[in-house]
């Protein structure tokens, strides 16, 4: 369960795209400590009159508390809502809170004056999940729920994309929990694996007896047969937990395919993991999570391999 979750916001209202989730992510039933945390970037002009730079930032403060104050007064809860304002860099802060105060959960916008493209690849958002070792939950910010979408007895839907390899049992995991906290009767789980085609014949098996269309037929079935006995299996495993689930193969490019069937579909949340063999940089920046990233108009649970 995610018992303590930070959410940093920068005073803007593409920021507080996040609160309805924030808000769903609170069970009337359970004890869930929400921090809301304002970073206020330390001025760093030379030869600045020290006073006059400690009273600057020492009204900052008090604005951005002020800020966090009313926040905090739109949301209903039943935990505990902490409001936490620190002089820093924003990443770097995030992630030093996050370590210190054993956070379970960090959910943050994509900021929409530059659009994702500028969070993603060189700003806060970028080094937080670059260096996070929790989950990192990205909301963009165009990505508005509908009026009402996570109340109590709305159906939720959780796409999970799996690759077939270990590493990628942590988004189940992490769908688990997602499911528990929101509440299991009203979440559906989605298992894809996309089986990637290829279009040409670089492996193509010299001096066999079948034609190239044969053996390219023959590779599909097989990459169908293993994608559908996997996620087949993971189906049947989360049944017996009692999780409402179920499974598809799709085919084509795995990046595309992700995005278009999110975007398709009345997906809530894309819970995806990072890949094992090169950690987060391959997978998050130059390959499927970037291009899902950057494409899905969903929000996405980002879980890094350990």
């Amino acid at each position: 369960m995610y018992r303590t979750i930070l959410v940093p916001l920068d005073g803007s209202e593409v920021a507080e795209c996040v609160l309805p989730y924030v808000q769903a992510l609170m069970p009337a039933d359970q004890k869930v400590t929400i921090v809301l945390l304002y970073i206020v970037e330390a001025l760093d002009i030379p030869f600045t009159n020290p006073s006059f730079k400690t009273q600057i930032e020492s009204e900052a403060q008090s604005a951005s508390k002020k800020y966090l104050d009313g926040v905090r007064n739109k949301l209903d809860h039943n935990g505990t809502i902490r409001c936490e304002v620190i002089i820093g860099k924003p990443a770097e802060s995030i992630i030093d809170y996050s370590n210190k105060q054993k956070i379970d959960l960090i959910i943050m916008a994509t900021h929409g004056r530059s659009g994702i493209d500028k969070w993603i690849r060189g700003s806060v958002a970028e080094k937080v999940i670059h260096t996070s070792q929790i989950p990192v939950w990205l909301v963009p910010a165009a990505c508005t729920p509908e009026v009402d979408m996570f109340n109590k007895g709305t159906k939720i839907t959780l796409l999970v994309p799996l690759d077939g390899l270990d590493t990628a049992g942590s988004a189940i995991e992490q769908a688990e929990t997602l499911t528990r906290q929101l509440g299991s009767n009203n979440v559906e789980i989605i298992v894809i694996r996309v089986c990637e085609l290829f279009s040409d014949s670089p492996k193509y098996p010299p001096h066999m007896s079948m034609s190239w269309e044969e053996y390219a037929n023959y590779e599909t079935k097989r990459c169908l047969d293993i994608c559908t006995e996997y996620v087949t299996n993971i189906e049947k495993k989360l049944k017996e937990q009692g999780f409402t689930v179920r499974s598809e193969v799709l085919t084509g490019n795995v990046a595309d395919k992700i995005v278009d069937y999110a975007n398709a579909n009345s997906i809530s949340v894309i819970v995806m993991s990072t890949h094992g063999r090169s950690g987060i940089g391959r997978w998050a920046f130059g390959s499927v999570t970037e291009k899902v990233l950057a494409a899905a108009k969903r929000p996405i649970l980002l879980i890094r391999y350990r």
